[in-house]
């Protein structure tokens, strides 16, 4: 018997442990990115997903290739995950990519990582114009909360933000679905890859990446995007 994977080449995904409300609070170096799946595998039925001594599971048939954008670095990543481990997010899309040389296009997460904010919370010492300022202490040695004032801040959150690519090249996959002996979908990947090309300030130089179409989308202008 034939399983089904969830997912399809180009649809966006998160880890299961991706917080789900915006702005987020925390350490930002724990967000994850979101990612975009480039490949899909299903393993045959002798697949070990479970430890013999335990019994319990440690694998699954149907695994992802998934890439994401490094804003650091500034180089796309690449990882293999199960789908067990993933979540659907729906993002807002922008036109189909069609190759059209030299023309600009975006990865699909683009806007959705540049949205990202970070909310933090921090205690100010205000000042007073009048000529008796209060006292920070109270006669208790406790902090006076009348001179304490909460100060919230959201800032952008752009780790995982990819700039505004030119496509420079493309080429067809000729085998790009493999099928079991039932009918069944036992790898997928896209028919046509792209190549990009973008300025990366890491190491001062233009970087070119061939990543498939699926994967990207034309830009979307300013007064559009839904805020």
């Amino acid at each position: 018997m034939s399983v089904e994977p969830k997912y399809r080449v180009g649809d966006s995904v998160v880890i299961k442990s991706y917080p789900k409300v915006n702005p987020l609070e925390g350490d930002p170096n724990q967000v994850p990115p979101i990612m975009v799946v480039t490949g899909v595998e299903v393993e045959n039925k002798k697949k070990k997903t479970h430890d013999n001594q335990t019994g319990r599971q440690i694998a699954e048939r149907i695994k992802y290739h998934l890439i994401w954008f490094d804003n650091k670095k500034y180089e796309f990543v690449e990882k293999i995950l199960y789908e067990s481990m993933l979540d659907p997010i729906d993002l807002q899309l922008g036109e189909k990519c069609e190759y059209e040389y030299g023309e600009k296009v975006v990865f699909k997460t683009r806007y959705a990582e540049l949205d990202k904010t970070k909310v933090s919370s921090s205690n100010v010492q205000t000042k007073y114009s009048d000529q008796k300022p209060k006292k920070a202490l109270s006669e208790n040695g406790e902090k006076n909360k009348d001179n304490v004032k909460d100060v919230i801040t959201v800032n952008p959150l752009v780790t995982f933000s990819s700039p505004v690519f030119l496509m420079s090249g493309v080429r067809k996959e000729v085998n790009n679905m493999l099928y079991d002996d039932h009918g069944g979908i036992k790898k997928h990947s896209s028919d046509t890859y792209i190549k990009i090309m973008y300025f990366n300030p890491t190491f001062q130089k233009y970087s070119e990446f061939e990543i498939p179409r699926e994967c990207l989308m034309k830009e979307i202008k300013e007064k559009d995007l839904k805020k």
